[in-house]
């Protein structure tokens, strides 16, 4: 059988290896290799006889032992596998019934990934059996992007690959080390062997699907901000986006800045963004471009021509004393407001819609650009939104089908 074998994960392999019961918590970011830390481990173990793995999801918590279960299932009969549904409710017996199997079982190891995901009663076992376990051979290898506080163990983090590792995985896949090029993009992913590897690959649509399954676990906040940073965040010559504000993405979206502290928090912690002195900044220009394309037409023209705008120097949110009167008010409903537009507001909203800037918007009616930048104003208080996205999603939706 041949074994996994990992790049620049040495220390943590080893420090697994010296514990031979208790529990070792992974964390670290998406993407870090958390998964094929356990995999590589739980295949090591086999080798030697004793091993079980299992991945939590977010489904299991709708039934009980559906994330421990699978983990366990190699280690029982059929017959005693059986026998533990009579136990659900009864979880102290549950977990007796279970330290004295795995007793019998030792040495063993149990791997359990994505442990946040974990239903409550797997959640309970994982952290009643090791203490039953205590002076027992069997190790609980459990990984997690956060752990729950209130279990306990040796909490290992993994942190960014080195060049050296990203280099050696480069020359795994390849049969041959990166030139200069591949290694001055492998140096962009700052040490995620998950970006790394489909680079490596060159395979995008993998990597889009992946950005696409972090965000959909993601806030609508969080979602948000990261569009508008894919937007606002152009290219330079170093194929990293320029930083984004939160101020910027703020005007943009339509959302004070404080109220993207906690997304751009998130957006950090899923690995698509960090943060320095001059805002915040795609890891890689190739997350920013699988967020950027993966935007439909319209949105993606509505927030590209909010940022010429914004870069124009229009103050798409300012608001004088009578607007701000009105968007304090109740707002009709959008489908039903739009009659309350005059002439010029519904001239002012469909060209926006269609994807003018302002500037062009304005050249178009014969106004000043900080006129139409009034109208849009009165525009978004009275259909009660508050960015062109939400217009032109409000516009397409009154066009004949």
């Amino acid at each position: 059988m041949t074994l996994t074998q990992l790049r620049g994960r040495g220390t943590e392999q080893a420090a697994i290896r010296r514990t031979r019961r208790g529990v070792v918590i992974v964390g670290g970011e998406p993407g870090i290799g958390k998964t094929a830390l356990l995999r590589a481990e739980t295949e090591h173990a086999a080798a030697d006889g004793y091993a079980a793995l299992a991945t939590a999801r977010a489904g299991d918590r709708i039934a009980p032992l559906s994330t421990l279960g699978p983990a366990l299932r190699p280690l029982l009969s059929a017959d005693a596998f059986h026998a533990l549904a009579d136990l659900q409710d009864k979880p102290l017996w549950l977990a007796e019934r279970l330290a004295a199997v795995l007793a019998a079982k030792a040495p063993a190891l149990i791997a359990v990934d994505e442990v946040q995901w974990a239903d409550p009663l797997s959640a309970y076992l994982l952290r009643a059996l090791p203490a039953r376990l205590a002076g027992t051979r069997v190790l609980w290898l459990l990984a997690a992007r956060e752990a729950p506080a209130d279990l306990e163990g040796h909490r290992l983090r993994l942190g960014p690959l080195s060049a050296e590792a990203l280099a050696e995985i480069a020359t795994d896949r390849l049969g041959h080390g990166p030139d200069a090029a591949l290694r001055a993009r492998l140096a962009g992913t700052r040490g995620l062997p998950w970006l790394a590897v489909r680079i490596i690959d060159g395979d995008t649509a993998g990597l889009s699907r992946d950005v696409r399954r972090l965000l959909a676990g993601a806030t609508p906040h969080c979602r948000s901000l990261v569009t508008a940073a894919a937007v606002l965040g152009q290219p330079d010559k170093a194929a990293l986006g320029q930083p984004i504000k939160l101020d910027d993405a703020g005007l943009l979206l339509g959302e004070q800045p404080v109220d993207l502290i906690d997304a751009l928090g998130e957006a950090i912690a899923l690995g698509l963004l960090t943060d320095g002195d001059d805002g915040a900044v795609f890891r890689h220009e190739l997350l920013r471009r699988a967020v950027h394309d993966d935007l439909t037409p319209s949105v993606r023209t509505a927030l590209r021509n909010g940022a010429i705008d914004l870069r124009a120097g229009a103050e798409l949110t300012t608001m004088d004393e009578e607007l701000d009167a009105l968007l304090k008010s109740e707002a009709p409903r959008p489908d039903h407001a739009w009659g309350t537009l005059t002439a010029t507001e519904q001239r002012v909203a469909t060209l926006i819609s269609d994807g003018h800037t302002n500037r062009s918007a304005a050249a178009a009616l014969h106004l000043s650009p900080s006129t139409v930048s009034t109208h849009l104003r009165a525009v978004f208080a009275k259909l009660g939104i508050n960015s062109r996205v939400q217009l032109t999603r409000l516009a397409m939706r009154r066009q004949p089908t």
